[in-house]
Order: structure tokens, then C-alpha cells, then sequence
């Protein structure tokens, strides 16, 4: 019937907004199952729709350093994301390591610094040079700190602990274009947020682990469509939920050698 004819719940939820002085981001939820299917039945790589209007930016205190280059590392994260002439896991390694060296980056206010690192990892040989060194460091190890982290947040359904407990090792490359599509959502959800505080491997962390834990609950859910709904419903439409998941990525079990450790190498390099 098409847009017009959309009841108000669907006009306005499940979405997020997220307000960066004059920029306002919109997105749908994957908690709505149409949201989730249009999302991962995609196999066109994503793309974000800019529109300009008339309306006065809101007042705000970002640092014009920290949020230039934070735009353009989100730029570069999703052009390693969607390089598909890669495996997924490669993929997400290399968004990995690009918050991780770019953090200590921002904390000393090395903004040409970060500027030039982004500059590197656009050249595909500098890529190729950074994977062979990752790959030493990746054995698709134990999924039991992400288990554990995701039973600590508060469960908003009663079967969300035992999907949780059930959470199985994940085969990234058995569904790698869907999987793209939820780290790009990933990456549009919560990349930004860096520019606000500067934590940008935490997002960065955020990504990936999410990535490995909706694709470690697949098969409990029935599908990776089911999973997606239930992280989404369960971490992001908690605020401290989603505060907590993001935070932990600054302790010792999600630092970059513990989640590199849980990537599976693939097996033609």
C-alpha cells in the first residue's frame, strides 16, 4: 500500500536519531522484522542517503578536529567493510585495528597524524601488509567473554539469557554478504558516537563483537534474522544496555589481541 499508509508505531519506531549539531542521523531498528529482512536479503553494498534542510543547527560542543576526522575514519571503515575481495573476517580485522591505532591518535590531539594513518590504510598493498601481521594473531578462539558480557546486561526478554548461554561459535564465512550489511548497520549506529568522547576503538570494538555475537546466535534463534532481532531489541533499545556492551570494550577480555583472537583465518590466503 506504500508509505502513506503506514500506522504512526511505524512512522516513528523502531528508529534511532542521533544529533550531531547541524547533522541529524535517522535509521530504522532491526528489531522490526521487515527492518531486519530488507537488511540482510540485501545484496547491494549499503549506502547512507544525505538530505540537506533549512533547519539551524542544534547547540552543541564538538571538537571540530575530533569530529573531521572521526567522519572520515567512518568513511574509510566502511570501504574496508565493503571491500568484497576480501573475507569478512579480514574485513573486520582491519576496522579493528584502524580504532585501535587511531585512538591514541585523538587522546594526544594528533590530528595529522590520524589523518595520514587513514591515508595508509586506503592503499590496498598497506592493507595487504597490515592482514599478513593480523592474521598471526587470529585463531577464532573462545567465545566466552562475549557470552558472559552479554548475560551481564539486564535481559528484557525471559528467553534472552538462555540464547545467550547457547551461544555457539560463529562461521562468519558462511553468510559474509548479510553479516557485511549488520556491520555497516553497526557502523552507522555507532561510529559517530566517537566524536562526542574521543573513544573510538570503543565503537570500533562494539562492531565486531556484535557482529560475532549475532552470527554466534544464529542457530539457537533459528535464523540470522531472528538473531539480529534479538541483539537488537535486547542491547540497543536499552540505553544501558547498549552504554554497557560499548564500555566493556575498554577492558582486557575486548581488548584488539582478545577480539582478534575470536576471527576465524581464512582458509585461502
Amino acid at each position: 500500500l506504500g508509505e502513506d499508509f503506514l500506522s504512526e508505531t511505524c512512522h516513528t519506531h523502531p528508529r534511532f536519531t542521533e544529533v550531531y549539531g547541524g547533522l541529524r542521523e535517522t535509521m530504522l531498528s532491526i528489531s522490526c522484522p521487515e527492518a531486519a529482512r530488507l537488511l540482510l536479503t540485501r545484496t547491494e553494498p549499503l549506502t547512507f542517503v544525505t538530505t540537506r534542510d533549512d533547519a539551524p543547527p542544534e547547540p552543541n560542543d564538538l571538537d571540530g578536529d575530533l569530529y573531521h576526522l572521526v567522519d572520515r575514519s567512518r568513511a574509510a571503515a566502511l570501504s574496508l567493510l565493503q571491500d568484497r575481495t576480501r573475507p569478512l573476517s579480514d574485513r573486520l580485522a582491519l576496522v579493528l585495528e584502524l580504532g585501535w591505532r587511531l585512538e591514541p591518535l585523538i587522546d594526544a590531539a594528533r590530528w595529522d597524524a590520524g589523518h595520514r594513518l587513514l591515508d595508509r590504510y586506503g592503499l590496498r598493498a598497506y592493507r595487504g601488509k597490515r592482514l599478513t601481521y593480523l592474521r598471526r594473531k587470529r585463531r577464532g578462539g573462545d567465545l566466552a567473554p562475549v557470552r558472559d558480557l552479554l548475560r551481564s546486561l539486564e535481559p528484557l526478554s525471559p528467553a534472552a539469557p538462555d540464547c545467550y548461554t547457547a551461544l555457539a561459535k560463529p562461521d562468519l564465512a558462511a553468510a559474509e554478504i548479510p553479516l557485511e550489511q549488520l556491520a555497516v548497520y553497526f557502523l552507522f549506529r555507532w561510529w559517530r558516537k566517537a566524536s562526542c568522547n574521543g573513544y573510538l576503538y570503543r565503537q570500533a570494538g562494539a562492531l565486531v563483537t556484535a557482529v560475532l555475537a549475532t552470527a554466534g546466535l544464529t542457530e539457537v534463534c533459528g535464523s540470522l534474522l531472528e538473531a539480529a532481532r534479538l541483539f537488537s531489541k535486547e542491547v540497543e533499545h536499552s540505553e544501558e544496555n547498549s552504554a554497557a556492551f560499548r564500555r566493556a570494550m575498554d577492558g582486557p577480555d575486548f581488548s584488539l589481541p582478545a577480539i582478534l583472537s575470536r576471527l576465524e583465518v581464512p582458509h585461502a590466503i
